[in-house]
């Protein structure tokens, strides 16, 4: 398994947000997940629930 940090989270998370051309704002509205939550898990302050990853990698585009 490869080595998973909070910072690695948060990385992909803001790269994939910004492929996407979205704003926190955009991710918010697709998600439903606050706007500064998003931007406190981009910082790697926040660690989201189960239920908040499937909406971000469905927003996200990311497949299973």
């Amino acid at each position: 398994m490869k080595d998973f940090s909070v910072s690695r989270l948060s990385g992909i998370i803001l790269n994939q947000r910004k492929l996407l051309h979205l704003t926190q704002l955009d991710l918010a509205h697709r998600t439903g997940i606050n706007r500064s939550t998003l931007s406190r898990l981009e910082k790697g302050y926040y660690i989201p629930s189960l239920d908040q990853l499937a909406k971000l990698a469905n927003a996200l585009q990311f497949s299973p």
